[in-house]
């Protein structure tokens, strides 16, 4: 979900703690420039990454939220349900 993820073996609690912060973090740095990042965007269906506003507007991502009423936005067709795309 746009994270880092860092996976081992072994390491006391000190190290599974400093990993667990540092992927916390990563969810408040932008990934193409560095700056703060202000959310979580959608660069591809299920390709997720938190970017700046700046970053963001210039490659035309849409936000998580924007993607999900997108894309679970129902109309009832025939009895059914249908996904908007």
């Amino acid at each position: 979900m746009g994270e880092l993820q860092v996976k081992i073996r072994g390491g006391d609690a000190v190290i599974q703690n400093l990993i667990r912060e540092t992927e916390q973090n990563s969810r408040s740095i932008c990934e193409l420039d560095g700056g703060p990042a202000t959310g979580l965007f959608v660069c591809a269906p299920n390709w997720f990454r938190y970017l700046c506003k700046n970053c963001s507007e210039l490659h035309g991502y849409m936000t998580i939220e924007d993607y999900l009423d997108e894309k679970y936005s129902a109309t009832p067709v025939h009895g059914q349900i249908q996904q908007s795309v």
